[in-house]
């Protein structure tokens, strides 16, 4: 007959199997959250991607289906909406004609309703801000504007012989991603 132990575990081996398995399910819970948090910001480039694609092929399709005729600043740029920096007017052969402008105002309403507006559409910039009540005390939604809009080189014109060649840059660069998801388009016409 075998003789068996009838000893069980130590309290102590109790102890550290438990203190391995919460090891293990610590390094887990971690790998997990890494992956979590790549996911997310992916998706946001990933949706900044889109904007970008989306607002340039409405301006990229009146450009070449309706042809472009001259593209020229407004003055006063405050007349295409209030608190607008710059706008253009695109005029086309057809006759008809659309600005294009950004509202990148600063303020802690501004930031939830940055758009950039071309003819009639908006195409708004934040979606991911959270609402007032998210947000920790001591903080605004302005901690959260990780968007930096550049208008500086909205309008460029350069004539060339018989051409002239207009160029439109909204530049959108997000802080985390160091790339930049605006819109840049050249157009040319002939004089």
């Amino acid at each position: 007959m075998i003789k068996m132990n009838k000893k069980g575990m130590t309290v102590i081996e109790v102890l550290i199997s438990f203190v391995l398995i919460m090891i293990i399910l610590i390094a887990l819970f971690s790998i997990v959250m890494n992956y979590r948090e790549k996911a997310n910001k992916e998706e946001l480039r990933e949706e900044y991607i889109s904007f970008k694609a989306m607002v340039t092929k409405d301006i990229q399709n009146d450009i070449l289906k309706k042809e472009l005729l001259e593209v020229t600043p407004v003055e006063p740029a405050s007349t295409c909406a209030p608190d607008v920096i710059q706008c253009v007017n695109l005029k086309f052969k057809d006759g008809t004609d659309k600005n294009l402008f950004v509202y990148n105002k600063q303020t802690v309403d501004a930031v939830r309703n940055k758009y950039i507006q071309y003819g009639d559409q908006k195409y708004k910039i934040r979606d991911d801000i959270p609402e007032d009540s998210e947000i920790p005390s001591g903080r605004t939604a302005l901690d959260y504007q990780s968007v930096n809009v550049y208008v500086g080189r909205l309008f460029e014109k350069t004539v060339v012989d018989n051409h002239t060649i207009y160029g439109i840059h909204i530049s959108l660069t997000y802080l985390e991603f160091g790339e930049d998801f605006g819109i840049h388009i050249v157009a040319m016409t002939d004089n």
